[in-house]
């Protein structure tokens, strides 16, 4: 089955637009040579970074053309994983536009744990949150833990679409918020015509 980096580039063929460039990136190296081997196969132009994120997205900013457009696309294994450190330094790119797949199932089953200052799980996804929860009752906690990521990255100047795709497991229980942000108008309008969601959960 196609990976989600194989999909955006078919897709911006297929809408005769293709990117100029692919960066990928993965900490495990066989996983992201596996994806450089499926996306070269396919011709895209792409450029491998292996390692933790927080030094590879330092270089793929870098490495981004001058006045390029940018679609950022990230995947974490798990909700611990979506740092906001490294949202912030890809958000330095002047015209940048995210597409993030937020991990609401690890959320709601974690967060009231997470409340323990010996755990940390959630620390790097949005930094000081713990002090902004207290007070919080237990089952407003995802909730609330969500709409304070969202101002965080509302405070980097992004704006978010109010459509966020549900992603369900078999089971039908949702794993997943499809979340896109941006800073200009015209890619939240053209992400509602495309992204809106029949479902409803939690975070609606």
């Amino acid at each position: 089955r196609p990976g989600g980096s194989v999909v955006a580039w078919r897709q911006s063929q297929a809408s005769g637009t293709p990117f100029g460039k692919v960066f990928i990136g993965d900490i495990d190296s066989q996983r992201s040579t596996a994806c450089e081997a499926r996306l070269l196969a396919l011709g895209a132009p792409v450029q491998r970074f292996d390692g933790p994120a927080a030094e590879t997205v330092l270089e793929m900013v870098k490495a981004v053309p001058a006045r390029a457009l940018c679609l950022v696309y990230i995947d974490p294994y798990n909700l611990a994983l979506l740092s906001y450190p490294m949202i912030e330094a890809l958000a330095r790119l002047p015209k940048v536009d995210f597409v993030v797949h937020f991990s609401t199932m690890d959320l709601i089953r974690n967060v009231a744990a997470e409340l323990d200052p010996d755990r940390a799980r959630f620390d790097e996804v949005s930094p000081g949150w713990r002090e902004r929860m207290s007070g919080v009752a237990n089952q407003s906690l995802a909730v609330a833990f969500f709409d304070d990521w969202h101002k965080k990255v509302k405070a980097l100047n992004f704006e978010f679409s109010k459509a966020m795709p549900l992603i369900m497991n078999d089971d039908q229980r949702e794993i997943y918020r499809l979340v896109f942000f941006a800073r200009n108008d015209l890619p939240i309008r053209l992400w509602a015509d495309v992204a809106r969601d029949p479902n409803r959960g939690l975070f609606d």
